[in-house]
């Protein structure tokens, strides 16, 4: 079809799918006598013409137009019959015409339109054409449409002599659209009526004399005028003389008209008849009915596809559990064999014979996994736990050396920040139950006692034995502390904390209170020593007036006084 012989071809590039079929590339080679090019990625090939072609067609995006023009490799056909033809009663037969729609090799994006006259509903049927050179087992039915609405508009028309004046069948409009997917569609289907109307036109026809003597005069007129007015500027001329040449064409204005009746002739309206051409369209119904060999699902077909679709996915998705499940057990079998042979610390805590049973083990699963037959994600998670259970102990053990020592230095600097929290609630908070502040302080003694404990216990044993405590244990032992710290220093001050109290008559009541106060001030200067015992502070100094300082002298010494834990 081409017209090009074998000889003229310089090479051939397999894309897509093709290139992993070796029989094809050893056709092409045996037929073409050289080998087919492998230069071009197979893959990213189709990929970039997608791109490309999805430039061209998108709305969306306003990308440069890239030269593509596709086609359709296989000639189709139309054929129109009536919807419902007539039986073998009314005498058979009944309209039929067959005709091409689309040659092959058409380009896309390409219109075609069938017309016919018909008075009845037409059944229009779309197929490949016998000569298309179709894959194996491949339908030639393309799939059909029912046009309605014929008889209805004739009816209307044709039936309706005192309205409409139309005598003639309709024109029937089919427009078929080749569209980007290589698919026939019909796009519109309309029926024509054609209708000849006579319409009156009211004419004056003038007298030739009288007309002939008004143009002269009108010339006459207009000389007299260009002499006169010298003064007119170039526009105001071309305006004078597009209006002269109006009245000159118009045989029913202007100067003539002026003329007429001052010489007192009348002119008489005559009567013409009109004939003009009106067309009526009228759009019809068209319903898809879809190829014999496709035939339209029903609801069980729905949920069968449903439940099909929910199997696959539930396939895909355990060969996906078992793809990861694979290889984070490689990932642990590499990880840990490389642990072993390069990091000292795991040398610190373990002996060469526990070394070498683990590398054992792990040489062990490494066969295991290309001997197993059948695999499942359930599987190989549960090797990576038999692993992880003989050689975790070591790892913990070597990970745990540098991670203890920086959770004690954290965990001592977040010790002192707590013990300065207290000394500053007991002297700035004034406004906080000394019992709470008590509470703070034993508890941050509780997690110190326990920390100096566990790190006399992990002193005295080997580094090949399971370790005292944990870096994460120690965290979990100041947490307490540190929370309760932060809501007591975030606690506000009392409304009115600190004011002095005034008597019913207006009078300052410090002198009268003073003796009724004194047990409060003596609770507010209470402290608590290393012991716990609680002693008054009466002779050591304190100055009772400095609980009734200014208050934003006081919360000014607050907000300077916090500690961030």
């Amino acid at each position: 079809e081409s017209g090009v012989d074998k000889t003229d071809i310089a090479s051939v590039v397999l894309v897509g799918g093709g290139t992993r079929v070796p029989a094809i590339r050893e056709i092409l080679t045996d037929f073409l006598s050289r080998p087919v090019k492998e230069d071009l990625n197979a893959d990213e090939g189709p990929a970039f013409g997608a791109a490309f072609r999805a430039a061209n067609l998108s709305s969306t995006f306003r990308l440069r137009w890239t030269g593509m023009e596709d086609i359709t490799p296989f000639a189709i056909g139309v054929r129109l019959k009536d919807l419902r033809p007539p039986t073998e009663e009314e005498g058979g037969g009944g309209f039929k015409k067959r005709g091409s729609l689309f040659d092959a090799n058409n380009f896309l994006f390409r219109r075609r339109a069938v017309t016919l006259k018909h008075d009845k509903d037409l059944r229009v049927e779309l197929f490949y054409e016998k000569a298309a050179p179709l894959p194996m087992d491949t339908s030639r039915d393309l799939g059909a449409y029912e046009i309605s609405g014929v008889p209805k508009a004739i009816e209307k028309y044709l039936g309706n002599a005192e309205k409409y004046n139309i005598t003639e069948l309709p024109k029937i409009s089919l427009s078929f659209l080749l569209d980007a997917n290589g698919v026939v569609d019909l796009v519109s289907a309309t029926a024509s009526f054609t209708e000849w109307v006579t319409e009156e036109k009211e004419v004056r026809k003038k007298n030739k004399k009288k007309t002939q003597k008004s143009k002269d005069s009108k010339k006459e007129k207009d000389q007299d005028e260009s002499k006169s007015e010298t003064g007119e500027t170039e526009d105001e001329k071309d305006a004078e003389t597009e209006k002269s040449e109006t009245a000159d064409d118009d045989d029913t204005t202007g100067t003539a008209a002026d003329d007429a009746d001052s010489d007192g002739v009348e002119e008489k309206p005559e009567i013409e008849f009109v004939h003009r051409k009106r067309t009526h369209r009228v759009d019809l119904n068209a319903v898809r009915i879809g190829p014999e060999d496709v035939k339209s699902m029903q609801q069980s077909d729905f949920a069968h596809s449903a439940k099909i679709l929910l199997e696959l996915d539930d396939r895909d998705r355990s060969v996906r559990e078992t793809a990861h499940a694979r290889n984070d057990l490689e990932t642990y079998i590499f990880e840990s064999r490389n642990r072993i042979s390069d990091e000292k610390n795991v040398q610190k805590v373990s002996t060469e014979a526990e070394r070498d049973a683990f590398l054992e083990v792990l040489n062990n699963a490494e066969d295991w996994i290309w001997d197993i037959e059948k695999e499942s994600a359930g599987v190989y998670k549960s090797k990576i736990r038999e692993l992880k259970q003989a050689g975790n102990d070591m790892f913990l053990r070597a990970d745990e050396l540098e991670a203890r020592p920086a959770a004690i230095a954290a965990v001592g600097k977040t010790l002192s920040q707590l013990y300065e929290s207290v000394e500053m609630l007991r002297t700035n908070y004034t406004w906080i139950n000394a019992t709470e502040i008590d509470k703070l302080e034993n508890v941050t003694k509780k997690a110190e006692v326990w920390l100096n404990t566990k790190i006399e216990e992990q002193d005295e044993k080997s580094l090949l034995e399971k370790p005292a405590y944990l870096s994460y244990d120690i965290y979990y032992k100041v947490e307490p502390a540190v929370e309760l710290a932060k809501k007591l220093l975030s606690r506000q001050k009392p409304y009115g904390w600190g004011k002095k109290k005034k008597a019913k008559n207006g009078t300052n009541t410090t002198t009268e209170s003073a003796q009724s106060g004194k047990d409060g001030e003596e609770a507010y200067t209470s402290k608590i020593d290393a012991d716990g015992e609680i002693e008054n502070d009466d002779g050591d100094g304190a100055d009772v007036e400095a609980e009734n300082k200014d208050d934003s002298e006081t919360e000014g010494q607050d907000a300077n006084d916090k500690t961030d834990l």
